[in-house]
């Protein structure tokens, strides 16, 4: 019965599950996609893509790091700002990477480490966010939920990415 009214039948907890599918597929897409696109479309050697893709996710790393001071130093453990902040950022890094002409490895390499920072940043803060609804009792459950609607998103992202590809 806990655990049924902390997560099942709490609204918040459904809003970032799905939240969390979105961001799910931002981040395996970049993850699979990046590499095959900077040497396909960007021209660049595919042992110099590989290379560059690796700083999306060394950038992700500082993203989490970050996301998490941040929400509790400044943000009194609200973590939802932050990730909405994130998700802005990140939609403009995937921007700019977007429309870097081809001949540019160094603006590749700095947006797609803001993708990667700015996408792993609420990828993290959700199983945070997660727990501090649900409360210690029911975390478990609830970072398993959202956990189950992102790794959703890569099936999904998986067929997405296909039919662009077929296009």
């Amino acid at each position: 019965a806990f655990i049924s009214k902390m997560v099942f039948r709490n609204p918040q907890i459904w809003l970032i599950c799905v939240a969390n599918f979105f961001v799910y597929v931002v981040r395996s897409s970049f993850l699979n996609w990046a590499p095959t696109y900077l040497h396909e479309v960007k021209g660049l050697p595919l042992d110099e893509a590989g290379f560059i893709s690796g700083f999306y996710e060394l950038a992700g790393l500082f993203g989490c790091l970050l996301g998490g001071w941040v929400t509790d130093r400044f943000l009194g453990q609200r973590r939802a700002p932050a990730c909405v902040g994130y998700m802005i950022l990140c939609a403009v890094f995937i921007l700019l990477f977007w429309q870097t002409p081809h001949g540019h490895p160094l603006l590749d390499t700095l947006w797609l480490s803001g993708v990667g920072f700015s996408v792993y940043g609420p990828q993290f803060l959700v199983g945070v966010m997660m727990a501090d609804l649900a409360t210690k009792k029911a975390a478990g459950t609830a970072v398993g939920l959202s956990g189950l609607f992102g790794y959703m998103s890569g099936f999904f992202s998986g067929f997405g990415l296909s039919w662009v590809q077929t296009q």
